[in-house]
C-alpha cells in the first residue's frame, strides 16, 4: 500500500478475499477485490462472497469454463444480482473452447468485463471478444507473475483491432472502470528512442 500511496494512479492495491476466513475488507485505499473461487473451492455465486458484492468495488475473479467454482454462467448470475458491481472475468473462461461462450453468457450484463490474461489467449481471440462483447468490455490482463508480461501485451498490440479499440483494451477500459485518468498506450509513450 506504501508504493500505491507514493504513486497514485500508477500502482494500486487489489485485496484478496478468502470466503472461509472472512477477513474484513477495506473500502478505501484499494482499487478492488481479487477472488479465486477455484483455489478456495467456493462457487462464485455462493453467499459467502456477499461481503465482496456489498463493498461495491470492482471485483476480479478467476473464471474457468467447466469449473464447478467459476464457470462463466456463474458470472452471468452474479452480474444479474449485482448490476452495480464491476466484475472482471479473469482468463475469460480460461480455455479457447469456452471464450465465445463466456462472451455470449455475459453479453447482456454490462458490468462484466472480459480479461485477456492466460497462456491460451490469442490476438485473434481478443479481437473476437471485442466483436462479441464490445471493445469497451475487454481489458488487458497479464496473469503476472505466472506469465511474461510482454507476451500478453504483445497479443493485444498485434491483435486485429482498430487503434481506438486497442487503446480501450490496453488500458482505457480499466482506467475508466477504476476512475483513473486514461493514459496513452506504451507504443505512444515510446515513440522515438526508448528511455535510457
Amino acid at each position: 500500500m506504501e508504493i500505491a500511496a507514493r504513486f497514485p494512479g500508477r500502482f494500486g492495491v487489489w485485496q484478496v478475499y478468502n470466503p472461509h476466513h472472512r477477513t474484513p475488507l477495506a473500502r478505501t485505499g484499494v482499487w478492488g477485490v481479487k477472488i479465486h473461487p477455484d483455489v478456495h473451492e467456493c462457487r462464485l455465486d455462493d453467499p459467502l462472497y456477499d461481503p465482496v458484492w456489498q463493498l461495491g468495488l470492482p471485483v476480479l475473479s478467476h473464471g474457468q469454463t467447466g469449473s464447478p467454482w467459476s464457470d462463466p454462467a456463474q458470472f452471468a448470475a452474479v452480474a444479474a444480482r449485482h448490476p452495480d458491481v464491476p466484475l472482471l472475468m479473469g482468463h475469460t473462461g480460461l480455455w479457447p473452447y469456452g471464450f465465445g461462450r463466456a462472451a455470449r453468457l455475459v453479453a447482456d450484463h454490462p458490468n462484466v468485463f472480459l480479461d485477456t490474461c492466460g497462456s491460451k489467449m490469442t490476438g485473434r481471440w481478443i479481437a473476437r471478444l471485442a466483436e462479441l462483447a464490445g471493445p469497451e468490455r475487454v481489458v488487458y490482463g497479464s496473469d503476472a507473475c505466472f506469465l511474461d508480461l510482454r507476451t500478453g501485451y504483445g497479443r493485444v498490440a498485434l491483435a486485429p483491432l482498430t487503434p481506438a479499440d486497442r487503446a480501450l483494451v490496453q488500458g482505457g477500459n480499466l482506467a475508466r472502470l477504476l476512475g483513473l485518468p486514461d493514459r496513452a498506450p506504451a507504443e505512444d509513450l515510446w515513440r522515438g528512442a526508448p528511455p535510457a
